[in-house]
């Protein structure tokens, strides 16, 4: 007797191990390991202070969900005075405005939806289009989504404190793994697929903005003096010689005949494979004229 009702809890325990070690290894989200084995911390990839979210709203209560194919799309920041360099949508050639129609039509759904809404990033030459999102409340967008609500995959936003007309645009999303989400960014190691990159288009009520591609990073913000986070404007020469330094420095591939005076642009994300501080950060620099 005493032998079966050991035995019972002993079968229990088995079956509760198989399935959470069957979870761990079939999961989509990368993530998920560092949750099973330390907790929600290691998903983490927001603005990068160490002072995180304030307590979560009440409506942090809502459903977990994550991002159909469509929702998957994403929209950039709105100004009314924005940057001198923008490149009006409605004057673009045929073949642009046929691409952007319907990125076009998803910033105006999505901005009805939520006018938390700034723009659509996307990323020519790879399948990388999402709406980015901006608050108030710093890092509100780590963990909810474009409706708002409580989300493990958050939605992409931008930095606090940024718009369009700063010299220097940082946008964050979380690294799913490599084929969802900012987790694409980490296929880019491999040189091939950069190159195949042709620019980093960012959408916002009716204006393009255009980047072509200068560098990818690798860099521990555990450790770092490149507070690249923190980067919104190069008041002279020298601040601008600072930021293309640290470019420079924590580069995987940098283009440096590129790294001029002008506007940029950097997609940030956890790098799942290094763990711990890495982040994964592709920079842009704004073209001029569409060229």
């Amino acid at each position: 007797m005493k032998i079966n009702k050991l035995i019972s809890p002993l079968i229990i325990l088995m079956i509760a191990t198989g399935l959470v070690l069957w979870l761990y290894k079939t999961s989509e989200i990368d993530g998920l390991h560092k949750f099973i084995a330390g907790g929600f911390k290691g998903m983490v990839c927001g603005e990068e202070n160490k002072e995180k979210n304030n307590k979560d709203n009440n409506d942090n209560k809502g459903k977990i969900v994550s991002y159909g194919d469509k929702l998957s799309d994403s929209n950039l920041g709105v100004r009314k005075k924005i940057n001198k360099n923008y490149l009006d949508f409605e004057g673009r050639d045929e073949n642009i405005s046929e691409i952007f129609a319907d990125i076009k039509d998803e910033y105006e759904e999505y901005k009805n939806i939520n006018d938390d809404l700034v723009g659509i990033v996307n990323i020519e030459g790879m399948d990388f289009n999402y709406p980015v999102m901006i608050s108030r409340i710093p890092n509100y967008y780590l963990n909810h989504d474009l409706f708002k609500n409580y989300s493990l995959f958050g939605c992409p936003y931008m930095g606090e404190g940024y718009s369009l007309i700063n010299n220097n645009i940082v946008i964050y999303g979380h690294c799913i793994n490599k084929d969802k989400m900012f987790g694409k960014l980490l296929s880019l190691k491999n040189k091939r697929v950069l190159d195949r990159l042709k620019r980093i288009c960012l959408y916002s009520d009716g204006k393009l903005f255009e980047y072509e591609v200068v560098a990818l990073l690798s860099i521990n913000v555990d450790i770092t003096d490149y507070r690249y986070w923190e980067i919104k404007d190069f008041k002279d020469e020298e601040a601008l010689a600072e930021y293309v330094d640290g470019i420079i420095e924590n580069g995987i591939y940098v283009s440096e005949e590129k790294l001029k005076y002008g506007n940029y642009l950097m997609l940030s994300t956890c790098d799942n494979e290094l763990g711990g501080g890495y982040r994964i950060v592709l920079v842009g620099r704004m073209l001029e004229n569409g060229l």
